[in-house]
């Protein structure tokens, strides 16, 4: 149905940007072309929360580039990703992802999020 769903692990995304080859920097050029496009750069205040987001933009753009038929499928990887990171806060298991991406699940009805989760996090009461 939607090919290779399989997603890149970390290892992956670092062999092929370390790779100086035409092919990654192609991919390099790509990234950093569409993270350019993110709104939340310019208005982030926080290094911790703007580089956390900083991670999961990337990650979510590599895999796009990467992985062009997950793109014309229109899979959502960064919501994917941001749900994932909801959940293991809501298990009390926060991360430096969590607190950078909870702004956007928390806009639920501009970012396409579940009311019902952006409640569950909503009331959360720990930092990291």
């Amino acid at each position: 149905m939607l090919g290779d769903t399989s997603l890149p692990e970390l290892g992956e995304v670092y062999d092929q940007v370390t790779n100086v080859s035409p092919q990654s920097l192609n991919i390099i050029n790509s990234i950093f072309y569409e993270m350019q496009q993110f709104e939340f750069v310019k208005t982030m205040s926080s290094p911790q929360q703007l580089s956390a987001a900083l991670f999961v933009a990337f990650y979510r753009i590599y895999v796009l580039v990467t992985r062009p038929h997950l793109r014309a499928k229109n899979v959502q990887i960064a919501s994917t990703l941001e749900e994932m990171l909801a959940v293991l806060a809501i298990n009390h298991l926060p991360t430096n992802l969590f607190f950078a991406t909870r702004p956007w699940v928390l806009d639920y009805e501009t970012e396409g999020f579940s009311q019902f989760l952006a409640e569950l996090i909503k009331n959360l009461d720990f930092k990291l």
